[in-house]
């Protein structure tokens, strides 16, 4: 099933913030206003804490990560491709770094790195609907004891997996 809301924020930030960054005037800080029609240095100021957007919806809608607990000790990763091949980043919790790391490419291969902290649980969501076409760390889902598969729905299948790296594959072929 196809969410639009990611693609909705990943337009929103081309067209606001990527018009910004096209000015002759971009220093490196969001502007106060989007009228770039009207973009005078001495009429605006930057970095302002309403211009932030792309710094929640990135992370959230693209890479797909937001916590389902207080403080991210449960959190969960569920990649939103919109017209992208890839995408990483890294979103800091007092747990430490989540670190999400994308790629979805033309002949069916799908990657997925997550870095889980310590002390932390995460629900990872993979495109696709046969766990069996999944390999964690090179190996099979069910062969680590530590992940634990959740189901599959609307074309995902959800695992939740402890604290660690892992390195998520699935080839339709």
């Amino acid at each position: 099933m196809f969410d639009a809301k990611p693609q909705w924020s990943l337009d929103f930030i081309r067209n606001n913030w990527g018009t910004q960054m096209k000015t002759p005037l971009f220093n490196g800080s969001w502007h106060e206003n989007w009228d770039i029609a009207n973009f005078s240095s001495d009429l605006m100021t930057t970095s302002h804490a309403w211009c932030s957007g792309p710094t929640a919806l990135l992370p959230q809608k693209v890479l797909g990560v937001e916590p389902t607990s207080a403080g991210w000790q449960t959190f969960s990763v569920k990649p939103n491709f919109c017209d992208l091949k890839w995408a990483k980043g890294i979103v800091p919790t007092p747990y430490g770094s989540i670190a999400v790391d994308w790629e979805n490419n033309t002949e069916g291969v799908f990657k997925l790195y997550v870095l889980v902290p310590d002390k932390t649980t995460s629900k990872v969501s993979v495109p696709g609907n046969d766990p069996t076409k999944i390999k964690i760390n090179n190996l099979a889902f069910d062969r680590n004891p530590a992940i634990k598969l959740l189901g599959s729905e609307n074309g995902r299948i959800e695992f939740l997996i402890p604290a660690g790296e892992y390195r998520f594959e699935k080839s339709d072929k």
